[in-house]
């Protein structure tokens, strides 16, 4: 909880708290324009991540491995300090690689969710203004934001959007609420 929020009053408190966690749930809806897309992409970067951190660590715990079993440095600096001094920096390198390792995949986790974002935006704008005409009423031309991906594509939907209404095509009447009656089965 934030200092504000535990200084208010408990009822008081209860509703900031509840406010501050919808807002953050609300903002993370926004920006998960499409779930499934956007996640899978998630797991995407962060299974490539993972893969190649992996193989950085490997690759350089083998380079160690190698190192501790040469002959040569051996007879240069005898084996007993040679084993400690590879003991200490194999420490302070594995701790070096986890945080940058951790900073790394929290970076390409972030890009990942903006540039999912920057294409699942136009997707949906797109997928409404279809939906639109699909029921017969002529939408609004589409905007994209100025970095959302496929920009090209804003000013080609907005084309046959134009063209479709200089058709003539008239649009279809808003749909009237159909009454069921109480006769009829079709009310369960």
């Amino acid at each position: 909880m934030t200092p504000e929020i535990e200084k208010a009053p408990r009822t008081l408190r209860t509703s900031l708290a509840e406010r501050t966690d919808v807002n953050t749930k609300r903002s993370l809806r926004k920006y998960l324009i499409n779930p499934r897309f956007q996640l899978s992409m998630l797991a995407y970067f962060a299974v490539i991540s993972l893969v190649t951190i992996l193989a950085i660590y490997i690759s350089t715990r083998m380079a160690w491995n190698s190192l501790a079993t040469s002959p040569l440095l051996t007879r240069l600096v005898g084996d007993q300090f040679l084993q400690a001094l590879l003991a200490e920096q194999r420490s302070t390198l594995t701790s070096i690689f986890v945080i940058a390792s951790v900073e790394a995949l929290l970076i390409l986790m972030i890009s990942g969710m903006i540039i999912s974002h920057q294409v699942a935006g136009p997707i949906y704008r797109i997928r409404k203004s279809l939906d639109k005409i699909a029921d017969g009423h002529y939408p609004k031309p589409v905007t994209f934001r100025k970095h959302d991906y496929f920009l090209e594509v804003e000013e080609s939907f907005n084309r046959a959007i134009k063209r479709v209404i200089e058709s003539g095509l008239p649009p279809k009447p808003p749909a009237k609420p159909e009454s069921k009656s109480p006769e009829s089965p079709d009310h369960l």
